[in-house]
């Protein structure tokens, strides 16, 4: 026979649950344990989500940093953010663009 504080034990080839509210609990953690991995592997990408678009913008006479940002970025956000993505993306201060460079602007997706 087996020890008594085992939780389940074998009863004739069958088991029989001795601690029913351990055993379930067990499950219980396997289940949402089992149900988080497939959801890490399977759910959706943050990264795909949270990806942004990106376009090619040609300064022009008289065009700044501040207002290419003002332009391409989505109504009732902020411009200095922008502003900051744009020289971080072009490895540029924003006094340092000219006429005719070539900026990557996030956009919104």
């Amino acid at each position: 026979m087996l020890a008594e504080g085992r939780i389940i034990m074998k009863l004739m080839g069958r088991y029989r649950v001795v601690k029913p509210v351990r055993f379930f609990v067990c499950i219980l953690i396997m289940v949402m344990g089992l149900s988080t991995l497939l959801f890490t592997v399977f759910g959706p990408s943050t990264e795909a989500a949270a990806a942004d678009t990106y376009r090619q913008v040609v300064v022009h006479e008289n065009e700044t940093i501040w207002t290419i940002a003002e332009e391409n970025c989505p109504s009732g956000t902020d411009p200095r953010i922008h502003v900051k993505e744009i020289c971080e993306i072009n490895d540029v201060d924003p006094g340092e663009i000219q006429p005719g460079d070539v900026l990557i602007v996030p956009v919104e997706a």
